[in-house]
């Protein structure tokens, strides 16, 4: 997702934006999660410790 000056949407707001998918329980939540986890690994260097974390919460959340 790009905002209008054609720069990435902020990392924090695409997680906010993830979660809004997961209370309102759509379709879009796993695309959504699965390309903020990508982007998370790219832009933030996380340990892996801290990649399973996050994936365990963003799989937690997922609606069904």
């Amino acid at each position: 997702m790009q905002t209008n000056t054609g720069e990435p949407t902020p990392l924090d707001f695409a997680l906010a934006l993830t979660h809004l998918y997961a209370d309102k329980r759509s379709r879009k939540y796993e695309a959504a999660a699965l390309r903020y986890l990508a982007r998370y690994l790219a832009e933030e260097g996380p340990s892996l410790e801290d990649v399973a974390a996050v994936a365990a919460l963003l799989a937690e959340r997922k609606p069904g």
